[in-house]
This record gives C-alpha cells, sequence and structure tokens, in this order.
C-alpha cells in the first residue's frame, strides 16, 4: 500500500496556501494542493510554482504520523511514525541545477545530518549520478537518457529497517521513472553457505581438528578425494564450533558482565589477590575474544586488508548490514521480458541460466574433442 509520495517539479496545478502553526517558522512558505483526487483520505505539504520552476510536494495517507520539520523548494524535511511507533526523518531532495546554489543546499543537508540521531533516509533528485530513471522523449541521436533520482540513508536506518530495498517503475506519461522505497520486504529465510572463519585460526586446537577431518582414508579418484576432504572438513569444523569454539559474542558480553563483578569486589578487597589474578586472566580472555571478533567482522566485511589496530567492529557491522543490501536479489527479468519477485521463479531462472551456459560449454568442448580425434585419425591413415 502506498503510504508516502514526493512529487518533484510539479508544474500546471492550483495550489492555495495551508495554516501553519505559529510556533513554526519557515523560510518559504508551505502549501497544499486543492484538489488532489487521485489520493483521498490524504495529506500534503510542498511550494508553489516560482515562474518556470515546478514546485514539490509530499503527500501521505492521513493514517501516517508526519509532522513538517523544514521546507524549501528543494527539500522537504519531516518526521515521520511508522505502523510500529518507530520514528525516523524523510526529507525529499531536489538539487539545485545552478551550481551557485548548490553550496547552500548541501550545507543544509549537512546540519540536517548532524541533528539526525534518528533513522534518517533521503529521497529524490540530486541532479547527479548514473544509470538512467529520466529521459526527454526523443528517439535517435537526440535522445537523454539520466539517472537523476537516488536514495540514501544513514546507518541508524539499515538499524531498523534492514530489508529496505529501492526500484524504477517505467516511464510512462511523465518524463520521469516512478522511484519507489519499500521498508519492509518479504525475504524468505535462505541457509547461509558453509565458509572458513579466519578467527578458528587465532584458537590453537582448530589446526589439529583441521588436521584430524583432512587425513580420512577414502577410496576414488583425485577430484573425489578433494571434494570428500573438503565436505568433511567444514562439517567438522562446524561442529567444533558449536560445541568447543563457542558463540563470539555470547561470550563477550558473559565475560564482560564477570569482569565487573570482580572489579567490585577488588574495590572492597582490595588485599585479596585470588580476586585480582581471577580479575586479570579474564581480561586476558577478554581480550583474546575482541580479537576474535575483530576478525571476525572485517571477513565478513571483505576489508581484511585495513591494518589492524583499533578494533572498528562497529564499522565493519555497518559494511556487513550494507553489502547484504546490495547483494540482495529482489526482482529478475525473466527469458519472456517480464519482471518477477517470486523466489521459486527466480532459482528456476538463475538455474535454467547457467545448465545452460555449461551444457553449451560442453557440447562446445565435446565438438573440439571429436574434431581434434578426426584430425589425428586422418593424419595417422
Amino acid at each position: 500500500m502506498l503510504r508516502l509520495m514526493i512529487v518533484l517539479q510539479i508544474k500546471g496545478f492550483m495550489w492555495r496556501l495551508s495554516q501553519i502553526s505559529l510556533h513554526m517558522q519557515y523560510e518559504y512558505t508551505s502549501v497544499e494542493l486543492s484538489g488532489f483526487e487521485l489520493l483521498p483520505n490524504s495529506s500534503t505539504c510542498g511550494t508553489g510554482v516560482e515562474g518556470r520552476k515546478g514546485g514539490t510536494v509530499l503527500a501521505w495517507k492521513n493514517s501516517v504520523r508526519c509532522r513538517l520539520l523544514d521546507i524549501s523548494p528543494n527539500w522537504i524535511h519531516m518526521l515521520v511514525v511508522d505502523d510500529a511507533g518507530n520514528e525516523f526523518n524523510l526529507t525529499s531532495v531536489y538539487g539545485p541545477p545552478h551550481l551557485l546554489e548548490r553550496p547552500y543546499f548541501w550545507q543544509k543537508l549537512t546540519s540536517f545530518s548532524r541533528d539526525a540521531h534518528l533513522p534518517w533516509i533521503l529521497l529524490g533528485e540530486f541532479n547527479q549520478g548514473n544509470w538512467f530513471t529520466w529521459t526527454n522523449g526523443r528517439i535517435g541521436e537526440g535522445a537523454v537518457w539520466e539517472r537523476l533520482d537516488r536514495a540514501l540513508c544513514n546507518v541508524a536506518w539499515l538499524n531498523v529497517y534492514p530489508q529496505t530495498s529501492v526500484f524504477c517503475l517505467p516511464i510512462y506519461t511523465s518524463d520521469y521513472s516512478p522511484f519507489v522505497v519499500l521498508f519492509h520486504e518479504n525475504v524468505p529465510h535462505r541457509p547461509r553457505p558453509s565458509r572458513f572463519e579466519a578467527m578458528w585460526l587465532l584458537d590453537d586446537s582448530c589446526k589439529k581438528v583441521f588436521s584430524d577431518a583432512w587425513n580420512i582414508n577414502e577410496l576414488g579418484s583425485l577430484a573425489y578425494l578433494f571434494v570428500s576432504k573438503c565436505r568433511n572438513v567444514m562439517i567438522t569444523l562446524k561442529k567444533w564450533n558449536r560445541e568447543v569454539f563457542g558463540h563470539v559474542q555470547s561470550k563477550i558480553s558473559a565475560l564482560q558482565q564477570q569482569i565487573i563483578a570482580l572489579q567490585q569486589q577488588v574495590g572492597e578487597y582490595v588485599q585479596d589477590v585470588t580476586v585480582s589474578a581471577t580479575e586479570a586472566s579474564l581480561r586476558n580472555e577478554l581480550e583474546d575474544l575482541l580479537d576474535k571478533e575483530e576478525l571476525l567482522w572485517a571477513q565478513k566485511s571483505h576489508q581484511m586488508c585495513l591494518v589492524q589496530g583499533d578494533r572498528n567492529t562497529k564499522y565493519f557491522l555497518t559494511l556487513v548490514k550494507k553489502r547484504r543490501v546490495n547483494n540482495r536479489i529482489l526482482r529478475i527479468k525473466l527469458d519472456s521480458g517480464e519482471w518477477s519477485q517470486s523466489y521459486s521463479e527466480m532459482e528456476s531462472a538463475v538455474v535454467d541460466y547457467f545448465s545452460n551456459v555449461f551444457f553449451r560449454w560442453i557440447m562446445i568442448f565435446l565438438l573440439w574433442i571429436y574434431v581434434n580425434h578426426l584430425n589425428i585419425s586422418t593424419f595417422i591413415n
């Protein structure tokens, strides 16, 4: 269901001034459409047309709680409350096309970012970027395609709405492609692929577990033995990780609580050597676990090349969330030309595609062998 809609550069509509609360002061006057019949039971705010410059409109269903924070011809800054009661900032943007106006525009967005303690998303036309969301409607050499619209968000947004997805609808009557942002995409659970964790190498027993799992006695070709050994190693390491190595984050939390309790005892019993020695031992164990956690998130974020130093686990975690959003496939174009959002259809399409690719290369390889066989036979005869 459509809840919020942003329209940039509206032209040719009748406008009327809306009533603004006296305690809120804006540099520009907010206006309201006088008859937006396409969106019944909705509220709107925006800026009017200035000469040949179009206005901007932000419309929302009356069931959505919104509060206007700042407005100008280049932005509409709102506070929105979703159905679950979570507050977030929404900023619709129309970047100034003139260079002289852009410094103030970015200064204003920077001031919004300093106050953005809530999840924050920016939507609209920044007048920069690539890929195509706008066309001038011409054909041939005079055709112009541009990507003008995009969505940006902060880390807090990814924490609250990790399933956010963005896509563009086809261009029809307007010269703009409708830009759609879904906050909650229903993504079915998929088992994660098995991967070797670099943090396992920090444990002294890992090497022996790996060696015992690799040195299995089986019969078969070299390729079969290699695949079988790799499979057995991963099965053994996953079992060892679950039963011996343990969950790093849970161990860290438990150790931190123990250290806090012991440090309070040290304050009460300064002369107790046993308590001090136990506290020091737990701190060393915690340092080892923190090293493992840092390596874990560094590997997941594909940032292993960074110089190891300060434990940037929050930075690594942010990169992991961003990669998960970018790597998620929400729709795929079928051979028929239609777009599908069904995961069963997407899986079938991917399997069919690579099956055809591999089959084609196998046929080419077999044909190459057959031709060379004929050439060798002809040469011998």
